[in-house]
């Protein structure tokens, strides 16, 4: 009977899980893509981030004063949050932190004027839904914050996802166990 209550209660919360998981994956994560697909998203966001820097570097309208403090805070804080993995720790993992993050990246005095003097596109060339569009050019700081944001929605597609399917973990040795016990109480009910 126990093993009974624990698959039903199992089984209702995983029907729960799958009737509103996804409507708050769709609320949540304005980027969403297939599970299978973010590693290489991933990783498309890391060259287009090194490919930023690299316009960055060959661009003569900032000081080489803000092309390293751009280029440090790249390669130490934003390029490790873009990997497919990331420490979950890092400050670029919830929104408020990583705003406040990059205010004070445009407070520094040698990248005071970097948002004003220096305005690129993509370094793809394409356009994605959220991210800033192509025909705005916007400030590398710009364009690193939105592909931060992107990153971070993929991180909470993963976490919903996780939930969505870890019930499963639970739900299926649950009802494994119940079917052998049935099996067993039939054939101990047959010889009896």
């Amino acid at each position: 009977m126990i093993v009974v209550g624990l698959t039903l209660v199992s089984g209702v919360a995983g029907l729960l899980l799958q009737q509103f998981l996804p409507r708050l994956i769709t609320l949540r994560v304005p980027h969403e893509a297939p599970s299978e697909q973010i590693p290489y998203l991933c990783a498309r966001l890391r060259q287009e981030g090194d490919d930023l820097l690299e316009q960055v570097r060959d661009d003569n309208r900032l000081d080489e004063n803000a092309r390293l403090t751009l280029s440090k805070f790249y390669h130490d804080t934003v390029r490790p949050f873009l990997a497919a993995t990331f420490d979950r720790a890092s400050p670029l993992a919830r929104a408020l932190p990583a705003e406040l993050l990059f205010a004070d990246l445009l407070r520094r005095p040698d990248l005071a004027g970097a948002s004003a003097a220096l305005f690129l596109k993509s370094p793809q060339g394409d356009w994605k839904p959220g991210a800033p569009h192509e025909e705005a050019a916007l400030s590398p700081v710009a364009w690193l914050r939105a592909y931060c944001d992107e990153r971070r929605g993929y991180a909470e597609q993963e976490r919903l996802h996780l939930w969505l399917q870890g019930w499963l973990l639970l739900h299926v040795p649950l009802s494994l166990l119940l079917l052998v016990l049935g099996v067993v109480h039939v054939i101990s009910a047959l010889y009896s």
